[in-house]
């Protein structure tokens, strides 16, 4: 049962660490302060744990079982709950239906043309939340099949960016 336990607390806490960092990296150093301070308390609590008998394998397997979980847990956490833009470039086969298409789904773009390896190009930039890029990425298969598409963080910009597309 203390094996259970030691393990929870890591994963709690290696959580908390995983969003701490990737948060404040964004600019957040309050909202980074504050999970710290919970984190270090728990780490606290479950190392005491693993350091009394540091010969059972099982509690220190336990430690590391709750390391990796909470690495993976830390990381959906962000995903789901941090706000978060992101660029997506989009480089389709040039066809004049795609933009405006996009455009009366919601999504608030900007084309261009250009000249790629292959022939005439249209060339989408786009700016939303990162929460809508599967939506996204559902569209652009449905609509430019043979498009390819990079998704860029964006760690600073200036004005206003589009709002999120909810359908």
């Amino acid at each position: 049962m203390e094996s259970l336990i030691i393990m929870l607390l890591v994963l709690v806490e290696v959580a908390l660490w995983q969003w701490r960092v990737a948060i404040t990296v964004r600019g957040n150093s309050v909202g980074g302060a504050l999970l710290g301070f919970v984190g270090a308390v728990v780490q606290v609590t479950a190392i005491a744990q693993v350091v009394q008998d540091v010969g059972d394998v099982v509690r220190v397997a336990a430690y590391a079982f709750g390391v990796g979980v909470g690495v993976f847990v830390g990381c959906t956490i962000d995903r789901r709950l941090s706000e978060r833009k992101v660029t997506v470039r989009v480089f389709a086969p040039t066809d004049p239906r795609l933009a405006p298409e996009l455009r009366a789904r919601g999504w608030p773009l900007t084309a261009t043309s250009g000249d790629g390896h292959t022939g005439p190009v249209e060339v989408l930039y786009v700016a939303i939340d990162q929460q809508a890029t599967d939506r996204l990425e559902d569209d652009l298969r449905a609509l430019a099949p043979e498009a390819c598409w990079t998704i860029e963080h964006i760690t600073a910009s200036r004005g206003l960016l589009a709002p999120t597309v909810t359908r």
